[in-house]
């Protein structure tokens, strides 16, 4: 057969190397590769100084190996006439004479792989530096596989407990627990795995100087597109000054008011931390996170065919959990924008915010075949911006949460609280004029007993794993309305809709 006969769309280029003769013939696109442009005899000769001196081995090693396997497969590196270097991957097969004992040729195909592996490179060096600003980041943190199997440690961890990775792997992490919480910590890890609810646990670890402190773990499953379970992050978070007290007498005096206490101060901390967090992700996290989306859907477009089907598969895990995690780094900086905004307030027509907000959402209206009834809202003294996102998000969230079995109806209607209904709210300043807003819808609502769990950041009511989110929609809408001196509540019944009530100062 001619080496010609091997050309495969032009992607790979053909040699056959006669064993005895050393004849060496090649398809036009095997000279290209090599950089004998419009060269049509290329001699072995040629072809070996080609070879890259430090892969000149690779070449001897796979020649040598080939005829007890029959068959040739490596990749090296060649030197074009320019200096350029290029990366060839070599495939090929002995033929034997008839007895099969003696190898008279060897045919080939090579194909230029040199930008598939700066991709990989990229996407490695990508990788590397997201990992180098987890392992910055003073929160301990840790990932694990589906089953609960630890895979990951930033060096937090280490810098706690005077091991490093290796050592904790060997050893295994739960030998840090106190031996009196090791049983009740691994129970309730184990439970979460086979539930694939939130892991809580508040236990005391060893540190490198032998010390025991208290601390909160905390581990999210982290799921795809389906609601499956991809991978657990956790954290571990000193609570030791919360779990002890210096003395009986402060512990009595300060019992009444430690609870507001220690919620202002964890949601100082969560501000601070926020803050930080939106620093690194707007200028840090996103970069990484946007190359490895960018190159793994290169690689993905232009070798697919080439890739095995692991290989496709862990590819796919990475483009959905890098999407993932871009939506959830969008959101926290929202959140985190609003916390730490000024209060600028202006005249502000909420009548046209609603009309500028059912824009945004016309598709998905039309899409889901939504009513959407209103009365005339006022003006008031806001932040627009802020304002605007407060209806955006509770129109969005009523839109997400609908019954398959029904057309989604939902009124935005608004009135001025009457001062009994002001008195049962003692948060709410008597001398001032308020305006309630209503948004109701007849989705597929939930039970009351949450009403106030869903207003906290990262937590989701379980809807079978069916609606995606990051947990973050309904805690920004209560920052929102805290930084109007308001507040908002939430009346709802499990398959009978939803109502959120907003309360703001006109």
């Amino acid at each position: 057969m001619d080496a010609s006969q091997y050309e495969h769309k032009q992607s790979k280029g053909t040699f056959d190397w006669n064993l005895f003769s050393h004849e060496f013939v090649c398809s036009p696109r095997m000279s290209r590769i090599l950089g004998f442009q419009g060269q049509t005899k290329i001699t072995y000769a040629d072809f070996i100084k080609t070879f890259h001196p430090d892969d000149k081995a690779i070449w001897d090693y796979a020649i040598k190996n080939a005829f007890p396997r029959e068959f040739l497969k490596f990749e090296m590196r060649i030197i074009l006439e320019d200096k350029s270097i290029r990366w060839i991957k070599f495939n090929g097969k002995i033929t034997y004479d008839h007895n099969k004992r003696i190898p008279l040729k060897i045919h080939a195909t090579a194909q230029d792989i040199t930008e598939f592996k700066s991709l990989l490179s990229e996407l490695k060096d990508s990788e590397e530096k997201f990992k180098l600003l987890a392992d910055s980041i003073p929160q301990q943190i840790w990932t694990s596989d589906t089953k609960g199997h630890i895979n990951y440690f930033n060096q937090a961890v280490s810098n706690y407990s005077g091991l490093n990775p290796e050592e904790i792997q060997n050893k295994g992490w739960m030998n840090l627990l106190h031996a009196n919480d090791r049983e009740e910590s691994i129970k309730k890890w184990t439970e979460s795995i086979a539930s694939g609810n939130e892991y809580l646990m508040q236990h005391r670890l060893i540190n490198f100087i032998g010390e025991y402190r208290w601390h909160e773990s905390r581990a999210i499953p982290q799921k795809d597109s389906q609601g499956k379970i991809q991978m657990w992050v956790g954290t571990v978070t000193d609570i030791h000054h919360q779990k002890t007290s210096n003395s009986e007498l402060e512990y009595t005096i300060q019992q009444r008011t430690r609870k507001l206490r220690e919620e202002n101060v964890s949601l100082a901390q969560t501000n601070t931390k926020l803050e930080q967090f939106a620093y690194l992700a707007s200028h840090d996290l996103q970069e990484p996170l946007r190359k490895i989306i960018t190159f793994s859907n290169r690689i993905q477009q232009k070798y697919n065919q080439d890739m095995p089907e692991g290989g496709k598969a862990y590819l796919e895990k990475i483009i959905s959990s890098s999407q993932r995690m871009t939506r959830l780094i969008e959101d926290l900086l929202n959140f985190s924008m609003v916390a730490g905004s000024e209060k600028e307030f202006a005249k502000t027509d909420l009548q046209e915010i609603l009309k500028l907000v059912l824009i945004d959402f016309e598709e998905l209206i039309r899409d889901k075949k939504a009513s959407i009834i209103t009365q005339p809202l006022p003006v008031i003294s806001a932040n627009t911006v802020q304002i605007s996102q407060l209806i955006h998000n509770l129109i969005g969230n009523a839109l997400k949460f609908t019954k398959e079995d029904a057309d989604p109806i939902i009124t935005i209607t608004s009135q001025t609280p009457s001062k009994k209904f002001l008195n049962d709210f003692p948060d709410l300043l008597q001398d001032r004029q308020y305006i309630e807003i209503i948004v109701k819808d007849n989705g597929i609502g939930f039970d009351q007993e949450h009403s106030e769990r869903i207003f906290t950041i990262f937590q989701r009511l379980d809807h079978g794993q069916k609606f995606r989110g990051t947990g973050i929609g309904l805690a920004l809408c209560k920052k929102i309305v805290e930084n109007h001196h308001g507040m908002i509540h939430v009346k709802s019944a499990l398959g009978k809709g939803t109502a959120f009530h907003v309360i703001i100062p006109v």
